[in-house]
């Protein structure tokens, strides 16, 4: 199932060419040109996970139901359910283009019955409706069993990997800015990172700290076998508690953790080497996760 929405010159003004569109959409990061027209620019941010893409020109399949007098000259497609700020990445993607070239919109999923200007958050409320409609189906028909994560967990994590290149060139190589991704615990979604030996690392709010032991791997041969990564997990609440000269707060309106040096202390060192091996868990893909609102609304 996908969420989609049509665009079209608005009133009085020429449609752009296919051509300027294109030199916009490469001008873009995190867009790619494919086909063999090059009339589909396909999005895809390798921190936040989102992707979506939008086919322009000849390339464009219209509904039924689109005002006949306004063909439209790009579509945009979401795969649903998908989480909702895969949806706020689109309206900021979405809403300069619209500018760009002087476009309105439509969206069949609502009750808009003729283009429109761009509205950021009448799109954003209607993916929000609109996902939760399909989560019911899908359970209901195919018996979908859908991975909930708090909205607020989900916006937190985004809005972090979102900003995570920016604040890594700030600070330099001197310390690193880990991703947050989803961990797979017995079917339960969890926020976690990587943390490599030890390193200088600015640490976000999340639930697990995946401590991966490279150099620092133990060599006693009980923690990995062979072929193995050497990989321990302890919960973010711990960090302080089992190691407080080794780290600060940073960044308050993140809840961030800051280590206090620029070489791994020995003492930290022989702690992440005798921590016990965990059991793993196995990465979640954003894509597979819903807001956790959806269901309950769903199920109300």
């Amino acid at each position: 199932m996908t969420f989609d929405l049509y665009f079209a010159a608005r009133d009085g003004a020429a449609p752009p060419e296919l051509a300027d569109i294109q030199s916009w959409f490469e001008s873009r990061p995190n867009f790619s040109l494919q086909g063999p027209n090059r009339t589909q620019a396909f999005y895809e941010h390798k921190d936040t996970d989102v992707y979506f893409w939008l086919d322009c020109g000849p390339d464009v399949d219209a509904v039924d139901g689109l005002p006949p007098n306004r063909p439209p000259i790009l579509s945009f497609t979401l795969n649903q359910p998908r989480p909702s700020f895969f949806a706020m990445e689109a309206v900021n993607e979405l809403a300069p283009l619209s500018e760009a070239f002087a476009l309105d919109v439509i969206d069949p999923q609502s009750d808009q019955s003729d283009y429109m200007g761009f509205d950021g958050e009448g799109i954003f409320d209607s993916y929000d409706r609109s996902s939760s409609v399909i989560l019911t189906l899908l359970s209901r028909e195919v018996g979908y069993a859908a991975k909930p994560v708090p909205r607020e967990t989900l916006h937190y994590l985004w809005r972090w990997n979102s900003m995570r290149g920016e604040l890594q060139s700030t600070l330099g190589g001197g310390i690193f800015v880990p991703k947050i991704m989803l961990f797979d615990d017995h079917g339960e979604p969890k926020t976690g990172i990587v943390w490599t030996d030890g390193i200088p690392v600015i640490i976000p709010d999340c639930e697990l700290i995946c401590v991966y032991r490279d150099a620092l791997a133990p060599q006693d041969g009980t923690h990995a076998k062979d072929g193995e990564l050497s990989l321990a997990f302890i919960a973010h609440d711990e960090l302080q508690h089992r190691w407080p000269a080794h780290f600060k707060s940073f960044a308050d309106e993140f809840a961030v953790l800051m280590t206090t040096y620029r070489d791994t202390p020995s003492d930290l060192r022989s702690a992440l080497v005798s921590l016990p091996a965990g059991e793993n868990h196995d990465l979640q893909r954003a894509d597979g996760v819903v807001d956790a609102q959806w269901l309950d609304t769903s199920e109300a």
